[in-house]
């Protein structure tokens, strides 16, 4: 399966992506399928005509004509793949350039080759025409060159140093073996014999590099196709050389197949980086499996063996090489094979330290990871409370020992069972349970766990998630906190709240009554009395006691018995001091907000409101008729208590001899007590004005 995260593959992508843009451009000439197919018809046709034709004349005729034709036709191609690998880089465009310039000069070199000596007749070795042909050696190898490889690190760099070494000394040495012997004869052709020869190994010092490297955004397979048409000029030069050397060259023939193969393999390689680029899927398919593919290893030390056999071929044969040459060629090929065996000793001492300290660390952290579980389930076990994990299909997969005990169930008999089916509301134990894996956790759900005995007993759910390494959920940890001690205190708790509250409801009903009680007394006592002061004191006295009673009887009809609704309470107070006076002239106004008072606070208020009111009643009216207003506001942290009437005021002396007044006197004391501030003012009736704040409730000893 293709892996995301690599970047080869990315650049696969990328380049797959653009083909949607090449698709346009309808040249199948240049598939690699079809010109599979042309380079065969070309292959096969050529060896057929080789075959047939005994006229050597015809045969070199053929070959100058057909050969620069389809040199020339491959190197356009080349240009247009330049065209469309833009996608790829500028690096990559410019590397398929300098391959087509490379090419173009090969094919100008075989027309100038054909004319040489098909139509001048003149002399091929040494000419002017070879100058191409060492232009396309050497942009061919500038070209791989060219290319970026990905960088390496300082071993892998000097381990590829060596391999590329010991490689090229080897094909050095096997080139010394074929064409040093001839250096001496017919000096003006060999010396040009082993130009070409040492440009072959120029060519195969790019063949190395392309083996042995992995060039950044650039395709494998087309590399290789290259690398395949390199050995095929490279064996083919060699075997020409060798034949112009010994004077035994033909032009024509079967050699030339060598070249053509060279030709084609390039040709197959720009169609085959055409089709990667178009985005076909089997050449895609094709390059991500070469791309797992690694150049083997042991290539070098085959090499090796390559020498040896030669020295041994060498001395049967009786073949004369400098012994130096000889010596120094194995001596430094041996050198730098042991010099790598080396490096390869050491990476693998490394490795090999690596693994055993990655085992030994492996084996600590499996230790640590055994203690660190060991120690986890003592933690679970020790545990009280049930505790359970659940699998994504609600599945118990392990429990405590203490779930055991609260279920009933053995632990092999719940795991693997349904978590919800131990709870006596099933439906509410998968809520819990989704709610889980919704929230990421859930906190004390109320259920009720039935063992096996039928016995309910009432828990407080809590669960969380847990995953795995890649961070996806796999289960739920839940935990079950027994509080069927905790349900019977607070069921205790609330009895004795419930009995404390009706008795301190008893308690403010009885001291109402006796308060009520007491104004009874006094009403009827006055019945018995002439003394108008002496009534109208008692009457007075009445009206504050039903003002306190009042306000008892309000905390024992709420259900609040800490608060006490003040409006309610003071629009039944001024009505009862009204009816008290037989004052039904008068017309109360209220504008109370609805604010709510503790008894500290409410009790002041009342009595307070009872003496202005009465003092209303008593002085501030001539005819039967007139208007009270109570009007009871909040202002921001403070609270306004406006009394006033629209009667004649009150008397100046009981304003300016207030301590004659027992009234005002009280008035005064309870606004003291609220820590307040009294304002009156005299005109257009009378009216006072209270601010002040709520008092605290006082704590009872």
């Amino acid at each position: 399966m293709p892996n995301k995260n690599d970047p080869f593959e990315s650049f696969v992508n990328k380049s797959r992506g653009a083909g949607s843009r090449i698709n346009t451009l309808k040249m199948r000439f240049i598939s690699f399928r079809n010109s599979v197919i042309i380079s065969l018809i070309i292959l096969i046709g050529y060896l057929f005509i080789v075959l047939l034709s005994k006229d050597k004349n015809s045969m070199a005729c053929f070959r100058d004509i057909a050969g620069p034709l389809i040199e020339l036709v491959v190197g356009f191609c080349l240009f247009y793949v330049a065209k469309l690998s833009i996608v790829q880089g500028k690096r990559v465009q410019t590397f398929w350039l300098i391959i087509g310039i490379a090419l173009l000069c090969y094919g100008i070199g075989d027309v100038i080759w054909a004319i040489m000596e098909l139509v001048l007749h003149q002399q091929l070795f040494p000419s002017f025409v070879s100058i191409f042909y060492f232009l396309f050696y050497s942009l061919f190898v500038l070209g791989i060159i060219y290319l970026p490889g990905e960088p390496l690190s300082k071993n892998k760099k000097i381990k590829m140093i060596l391999d590329t070494s010991v490689i090229f000394i080897t094909a050095s040495f096997i080139f010394g073996i074929f064409f040093l012997p001839y250096i001496n004869s017919s000096y003006g052709l060999n010396r040009m014999g082993m130009a070409y020869a040492v440009g072959d190994l120029v060519l195969f010092l790019a063949l190395l590099r392309i083996l042995f490297n992995n060039f950044k955004g650039f395709y494998r397979t087309p590399l290789l196709l290259l690398g395949m048409g390199i050995t095929a000029q490279i064996v083919t030069d060699n075997i020409y050389s060798f034949q112009v050397i010994q004077g035994i060259s033909v032009s024509g023939g079967f050699l030339n197949v060598g070249w053509l193969l060279a030709i084609l393999f390039i040709y197959l390689a720009a169609t085959f980086e055409v089709d990667l680029l178009m985005g076909n899927k089997k050449c895609m398919e094709f390059e991500l499996w070469i791309y797992t593919l690694n150049f083997p290893p042991y290539l070098p030390l085959l090499t090796v063996l390559i020498t040896y056999v030669l020295v041994i071929l060498m001395n049967n044969n009786k073949i004369s090489i400098s012994g130096l040459y000889i010596e120094a060629a194995v001596g430094i090929i041996i050198l730098l094979a042991v010099f790598r065996q080396g490096i390869i000793l050491n990476e693998n001492e490394n490795l090999y330290a690596a693994a055993k300290k990655e085992i030994e660390s492996r084996k600590k952290s499996e230790e640590a990871l055994k203690l660190a579980n060991i120690y986890n389930r003592s933690l679970i076990e020790v545990n009280l409370d049930p505790l359970v994990t659940i699998g994504l299909d609600g599945k118990i997969t392990d429990v405590n020992s203490s779930t055991e005990s609260v279920t009933g169930y053995s632990r092999h008999e719940l795991i693997g069972t349904d978590f919800s089916s131990y709870f006596t509301e099933h439906d509410n134990a998968q809520e819990g349970y989704k709610k889980a894996f919704q929230n990421g956790s859930v906190r004390n759900y109320p259920l009720e766990i039935q063992n096996k005995n039928g016995k309910s007993i009432p828990v407080l759910y809590n669960a969380t998630t847990y995953k795995d390494e890649s961070g996806k959920i796999i289960g739920v940890f839940a935990a079950a906190r027994d509080i069927t001690e905790l349900k019977k205190a607070e069921d205790k708790l609330k009895s004795s709240l419930n009995e404390k509250e009706l008795l301190l409801k008893e308690v403010h009903h009885r001291v109402k009554n006796n308060m009520q009680i007491i104004s009874s007394l006094l009403s009827l006592q006055s019945k018995y009395i002439t003394n108008d002061l002496t009534i109208q004191v008692l009457k007075e006295s009445e009206v504050r006691i039903k003002a306190m009673a009042l306000v008892h009887e309000s905390i024992y009809l709420s259900d609040n018995l800490s608060n006490i609704p003040f409006r309610s309470y003071i629009q039944r107070l001024v009505m009862d001091i009204i009816t008290h006076y037989n004052a039904q002239w008068i017309t109360p106004k209220f504008n109370i907000e609805d604010i709510i008072f503790n008894i500290e606070t409410a009790i002041p208020c009342g009595l307070i409101v009872t003496e202005l009111v009465t003092n209303s009643i008593k002085y501030a009216f001539l005819k039967d008729e007139g208007l009270i207003s109570v009007e009871f506001t909040r202002e921001m942290d403070k609270l306004k208590l406006t009394v006033s009437d629209n009667g004649r005021g009150l008397p100046e002396h009981l304003l300016h001899e207030k301590s004659n007044s027992l009234g005002l006197l009280l008035v005064e004391m309870l606004v003291k007590q609220l820590e307040g501030e009294l304002k009156i003012y005299n005109r257009n009736g009378t009216t006072f004005t209270i601010i002040f704040k709520e008092l605290e409730y006082l704590e009872r000893v």
